[in-house]
């Protein structure tokens, strides 16, 4: 999930924000590795990983979107982005390849050449595919925010897109599966709002504007408050999927307070999370496909959670291991 390089694409960053960047990356992973758990087995802990734990993944995005904005600080229209994108796919592809190449080996199911293809690429995961899409239209995008810097056009991009989702749903109740196509466009709408948030807190931050910061803040709560307190569709089960302004939109604020109690952390909560966020891609790449496989092994039962989450982590670490190997070699 960690799919930007933190020590290049925030450097400019205010110090807040770049000094918590990794560790919330890593307290977001736990939260969505916990959440794929699916365990009612820890009472209230239980509760809070399954309602809460996707979350992570509008936090991730808004990281994204966050760094996009140094990514591409220097870069202007009509100059090349070659080098942009080349540097997203070298940071995203190969651990994508070797993971499902790896779980396609130990375990193959894919009926057609099509899903063959899809699953040892990773396009067989909503993240890869819609985060690829963002990267794609990241520069566009980041054209408008700076165009109108106002903020006042991330309120439009969030309700738009909060509307758009709940048509998709209210066009095709859910069925328990949905194609891959239509998983895209849902997914993706519903995380959109958090890729663009990321993009103007930055894009707001480097021009010292944080007055409008807080109306949207006042006015993203407001709209999530109306979409929960509806009837019908606007109350089924993927609103609590849609992005949650408020919580991206604290960010800043967050991240500034995770700055400041990062120094007074032990150093065994510290390191393990912040190595989970130095390597969230993997983790979240191994984690997905490996926890059906252990269920099935150990059942469901309560050594299942603590199964899964320690090979999900030696899996992780064993393919950033070699992916490390291979960008030394100096074949990637």
């Amino acid at each position: 999930m960690h799919t930007e390089n933190t020590e290049h694409s925030t450097a400019d960053a205010r110090p807040g924000i770049s000094a918590a960047r990794t560790m919330l990356m890593g307290l977001a992973i736990i939260f969505i590795m916990l959440f794929h758990l699916q365990t009612e087995d820890f009472g209230w802990f239980s509760f809070v990983c399954n309602y809460y734990g996707l979350w992570g993944v509008d936090v991730f995005l808004f990281l994204s979107g966050f760094g996009i904005v140094y990514s591409l600080r220097r870069w202007q229209p009509g100059q090349s982005l070659a080098g942009f994108y080349a540097k997203r796919i070298k940071r995203l592809m190969p651990a994508c390849v070797l993971c499902g190449t790896l779980f396609y080996l130990w375990a193959p199911h894919a009926p057609t050449l099509q899903h063959v293809l899809l699953q040892v690429t990773g396009m067989d995961m909503w993240y890869v595919r819609v985060i690829l899409l963002f990267y794609l239209f990241s520069p566009l995008l980041l054209l408008v925010v700076r165009r109108f810097n106002t903020w006042g056009w991330l309120l439009v991009f969030t309700l738009l897109t909060e509307v758009l989702l709940a048509l998709c749903i209210y066009l095709q109740p859910d069925s328990g599966t949905l194609n891959l196509y239509r998983a895209t466009v849902c997914w993706g709408l519903a995380r959109f709002p958090a890729f663009l948030a990321g993009m103007c807190v930055a894009q707001g931050m480097r021009c010292n504007n944080y007055f409008t910061a807080a109306l949207c803040l006042l006015f993203s709560v407001a709209a999530r408050f109306m979409f929960r307190q509806g009837e019908g569709w606007l109350c089924s089960e993927y609103c609590d999927l849609m992005p949650l302004a408020a919580l991206v939109f604290a960010m800043p604020a967050g991240c500034y307070l995770l700055g400041l109690v990062r120094p007074h952390l032990p150093q065994g909560v510290l390191v393990p999370v912040e190595w989970a966020g130095r390597h969230s891609l993997e983790l979240y790449l191994v984690h997905l496909p490996l926890y059906p496989m252990v269920r099935e092994w150990v059942g469901a039962t309560i050594w299942f959670p603590f199964s899964a989450l320690v090979l999900s982590v030696l899996i992780a670490a064993a393919v950033s291991f070699l992916i490390t190997l291979v960008r030394k070699s100096g074949i990637i």
